[in-house]
């Protein structure tokens, strides 16, 4: 297979939000969990998909911020409540101009369990030992992407909101066959 990391889908993007929701913060980096209302409408349509929706991520991060300090030293990947590796998300990105996301090959050291704010698990690796394979400007297209191999975005000079939307089984699904699936049900869009 190759090393695509991400593709946009064909699904509809409309009705994913509460429009009543509002998110304001003065913090640089926030990241909180299930906080976003993702409307009942949005849940349903995905269901005729067989896509059970599970629960979503929010990320936000000022422009030109980082986590971690530096905008270029660390990746990582997304690990679940019992710290294996997660399975691929539907992401639908606000604002975020110039951001632009990257993928690594996986290397094959042992990585240390850390936590966010929010309390997820996830692991870091330093970008200057790694190999980049992908990256992508992600916007207000649902774009699956994969989160179980080190990744990391690099935020330009505008804001970004991230919703990343993740799916029943809560158990950790191989990228190969998540795409087979969305493919089954021609929702991807050939990049």
């Amino acid at each position: 297979m190759n090393n695509y990391c991400w593709f946009k889908t064909k699904l509809n993007a409309n009705n994913i939000i509460d429009p009543n929701w509002k998110f304001e913060t003065k913090l640089h980096y926030v990241i909180k969990y299930d906080i976003v209302p993702v409307t009942d409408e949005f849940i349903k349509y995905l269901k005729q998909f067989d896509l059970v929706y599970a629960n979503n991520m929010m990320f936000y991060r000022a422009p030109n911020s980082h986590p971690f300090g530096s905008n270029t030293l660390t990746s990582h990947v997304d690990l679940d409540h019992k710290n294996n590796l997660c399975s691929p998300a539907l992401n639908y990105v606000i604002g975020g101009e110039n951001s632009v996301m990257n993928w690594f090959k996986m290397p094959d050291e042992k990585y240390q369990v850390k936590f966010t704010p929010a309390n997820t698990a996830y692991c870091s690796f330093n970008n200057n030992e790694l190999e980049k394979i992908d990256q992508a400007e992600l916007g207000q297209d649902l774009t699956l992407v994969r989160v179980d191999i080190p990744h990391n975005v690099l935020i330009g000079k505008e804001a970004r909101l991230c919703i990343s939307i993740r799916f029943k089984p809560i158990c950790y699904r191989r990228w190969e066959d998540v795409v087979n699936f969305f493919n089954e049900r021609d929702l991807l869009i050939a990049r």
